[in-house]
């Protein structure tokens, strides 16, 4: 069960590689009633592609479009962590979910950090 608060929770993994050359986090969000999709990538690889160490993917949907997307799972907030890990779990799972949004008329927020 998501208890909804007021710090950034992480709801579930998708996809992680914890390796010399690179660390990947790629992992659903709950802030207050907002969900973010966010890829956390550091390493040697991240470092000779973007010339920094660290970089981050983020999809930011506001309250409403966050109820959006549970309701297009046909999911609730109690079991969103499960049905997300069954749909999206796997390398590309934040492009799926991003063209899931796409395709259901999902608004997101993305930024790209790099530092």
């Amino acid at each position: 069960m998501i208890a909804l608060g007021d710090t950034m929770k992480e709801i579930t993994r998708l996809f992680v590689i914890d390796t010399v050359m690179q660390e990947r986090l790629d992992a659903l969000y709950l802030d207050g009633k907002k969900l973010s999709f966010r890829s956390k990538n550091s390493g040697d690889i991240v470092l000779s592609t973007h010339n920094s160490y660290y970089c981050e993917a983020v999809f930011e949907l506001d309250e409403v479009n966050s109820e959006r997307f549970v309701a297009s799972l046909d999911a609730t907030w109690e079991n969103l962590d499960q049905i997300v890990s069954k749909r999206f779990a796997n390398p590309a799972g934040l492009d799926q979910l991003k063209r899931h949004c796409d395709q259901n008329q999902i608004t997101y927020q993305y930024q790209f950090i790099v530092d």
